[in-house]
């Protein structure tokens, strides 16, 4: 049912993703893991959120996937970094964003009083791995710095951050690890559930209440301007804060893309620079923010996937897609 949800949505069919998750949620027997972090340990795997997920095993059936995303201080080559733009969309702890009138947001000290998520997905200076034997490794992510700095070497981060989510700490020699990547999870429910009642005009109180309180209360948040339903707020603003929230709950599981696509927004948020941390830099950055890839996503084309043409030949009724 859970898949079948998600083909709705990205049909955008709200009525059946409503029913569909409604129906998950009373029926189906899950709920949310009781920590956020401890949600992705190999300690806690096939817990009560999750619905399905791949499967590995230590020693007889692993991956190699911390290789792409750790930093070179713990044998990684750092392939894979989360950008700046995923940094800022972690709201405040008041539940404000960075940029929002009356932020308390201090760009000097911009990881602190920030959602808790961000400090258990995104490794950035100051944050730590925790090894097995409990040793805490601090990174430092600042440009020219240490082992992990920006600029450094060849296999440090693009963007001057690394990936936290994820880090399994029983890793073997090399970083082979039977840790189960989830792919779909309860809290992802949740959010559907609650995009298709704000695309409904039909998220109020009481389905706030069921969806993205439980979400922001176990990921750590207690103040009741972030907890609490946004009286007043219009439709738009409602299917933006739920758009928002999805990006930080789900942040590097592999939805994100799928979510620009189905929303209509990649012409807005797939072109142009994308960027990493602040160097301050004069060339090469954008008000000091380091310009990592100038990426270029055509509307009239890149929206739909080419039908491949061994398809086509195969079945000459087959058309391709514009300007394919």
């Amino acid at each position: 049912m859970a898949i079948k949800a998600k083909i709705y949505l990205f049909e955008g069919n709200w009525t059946q993703v409503k029913n569909i998750t409604s129906t998950i949620m009373t029926e189906g027997g899950f709920k949310l893991f009781e920590s956020y972090a401890g949600l992705f340990e190999i300690a806690n795997e096939y817990n009560s959120e999750v619905i399905l997920d791949a499967q590995y095993r230590p020693t007889s059936r692993e991956h190699q996937m911390m290789y792409v995303f750790l930093p070179p201080t713990l044998g990684g080559y750092s392939q894979l970094s989360p950008l700046q733009e995923l940094v800022d969309s972690y709201i405040m702890l008041d539940g404000k964003t960075i940029k929002e009138t009356g932020t308390s947001f201090d760009e000097s000290h911009p990881y602190a009083n920030r959602d808790p998520r961000l400090k258990a997905t995104v490794m950035y200076t100051g944050n730590s791995y925790t090894l097995a034997d409990g040793t805490e490794v601090v990174i430092n992510c600042e440009k020219g710095e240490g082992k992990d700095g920006y600029g450094v070497g060849s296999d440090c981060s693009a963007t001057g951050y690394y990936i936290k989510k994820y880090w399994d700490n029983t890793y073997r020699a090399t970083l082979y690890s039977g840790l189960n990547p989830i792919l779909i999870r309860y809290a992802d429910i949740l959010l559907m559930n609650a995009e298709a009642l704000a695309e409904l005009g039909e998220l109020d109180k009481t389905a706030w209440d069921a969806t993205i309180k439980p979400i922001r209360d176990r990921a750590g948040f207690t103040l009741a301007s972030a907890l609490e339903f946004p009286e007043g707020a219009s439709k738009d603003k409602l299917i933006e804060i739920v758009r928002n929230e999805r990006r930080s709950e789900l942040a590097l599981e592999g939805h994100r893309h799928k979510d620009i696509i189905r929303w209509r927004i990649a012409d807005n948020v797939l072109n142009g620079w994308c960027h990493g941390l602040k160097t301050n830099d004069v060339v090469g950055t954008d008000d000091g923010y380091v310009r990592v890839e100038n990426r270029t996503f055509n509307a009239n084309r890149h929206y739909l996937w080419p039908i491949p043409q061994a398809e086509r030949d195969l079945n000459g009724n087959l058309e391709q897609n514009p300007n394919w």
